[in-house]
């Protein structure tokens, strides 16, 4: 019996400064997987791969599918792009910007099986560890929720879970300058910690029970996924938290924990980041990086890894693939409360 972690870094390949980040932490061992952006040019995202080949990183690379940030690989796409007055270039729309009913579904599905394929000629379909979406956008919505599944399951690739940690019962309290803001993550301390007020606009196409209409339909379709997304770190790298989380998981429990990274940043980096990517996140994404990549860290993993009950890293490959998933029965049930310090 052992608790199954993957370890994740978002974003690859839009920034030098994060995808320097990416690849220090791995070369540190303590990430499992990169989650890539490919809608970049083409030979960008060679040299990108060439980088994380060169550092002889043994880790999952997995897709960060976008409709809401950078431009589209695809020509003629109106109903996912906006043009921006400063520079008369396409982009996608910001999250806050759609109107999920008069998003035309040909076009997301056609730039979504685009940017899949502009991976898999380069790494190999079957080299693809997962499928994840750029703000969690793809699950906010059914009809792109149901395009996003149907394409996992026709090139058989796992995707990130529907289900966050904190819904799934492991309620801990989030903190802000060492007082308790809340139970829930992903709740409004995770806004005011990177300011996605945009998401809750787009939370709007989904309603309520939208986590268990996900499951539900990943069931239906055979769709392999961890079973919870940790949302817990973001804007929270303090060791002592994650400590907490790793004894928390369950036996034959896959969970994946997702960072944000960046190296050095200069005010460049800062005043023009990608499009969609946001700026005021980079000083905690320095923060992520100097925790996971620290003396106590490595220490730590390694402690947990010789346990009793160990922790054992992997790739969503890993651990997923060809194996029947272990579905929650309780989703939203009320769990443990920690107090985290």
């Amino acid at each position: 019996m052992s608790r199954k972690l993957i370890i994740t870094a978002d974003d690859y390949g839009y920034a030098d400064h994060i995808d320097r980040g990416i690849i220090k932490a791995a070369k540190s061992n303590c990430l499992t997987s990169v989650s890539c952006f490919s809608n970049i040019p083409r030979t960008k995202l060679e040299a990108k791969i060439a980088e994380l080949k060169a550092a002889k990183l043994d880790i999952g690379i997995g897709m960060h599918l976008t409709i809401s940030s950078g431009r589209p690989i695809l020509s003629g796409l109106k109903s996912l792009i906006t043009i921006k007055k400063r520079f008369p270039k396409y982009h996608f729309q910001k999250p806050s910007q759609y109107k999920f009913r008069k998003v035309n579904l040909g076009e997301l599905e056609r730039e979504l099986r685009a940017q899949i394929e502009q991976l898999a000629s380069i790494i190999g379909l079957e080299k693809i560890d997962h499928l994840a979406n750029h703000h969690n956008f793809l699950y906010f919505y059914p009809p792109f929720f149901e395009i996003f599944t149907d394409l996992a399951k026709e090139y058989d690739i796992p995707i990130r879970s529907p289900l966050n940690w904190s819904k799934s019962g492991k309620k801990y309290y989030y903190y802000k300058d060492g007082n308790p803001i809340t139970k829930h993550a992903i709740g409004t301390a995770a806004l005011k910690a990177a300011p996605w007020k945009s998401l809750l606009i787009a939370l709007r196409g989904v309603g309520k029970h939208s986590i268990e209409k996900c499951i539900k339909k990943c069931k239906e379709k055979g769709i392999r996924h961890p079973y919870t997304f940790m949302d817990q770190i973001y804007g929270q790298p303090f060791l002592g938290d994650w400590r907490e989380y790793w004894a928390a998981i369950n036996e034959d429990e896959v969970v994946e924990q997702l960072h944000h990274l960046s190296d050095e940043f200069s005010d460049r980096d800062y005043k023009n980041p990608p499009w969609g990517v946001n700026n005021k996140y980079f000083n905690g994404r320095s923060d992520e990086l100097g925790t996971l990549t620290s003396f106590d860290c490595g220490i730590y993993l390694a402690a947990e890894q010789e346990a009793d009950n160990p922790v054992v890293l992997g790739t969503y490959r890993d651990f997923l693939d060809g194996k029947a998933m272990n579905y929650p029965n309780n989703l939203g049930g009320e769990g443990r409360e920690r107090r985290i310090i």
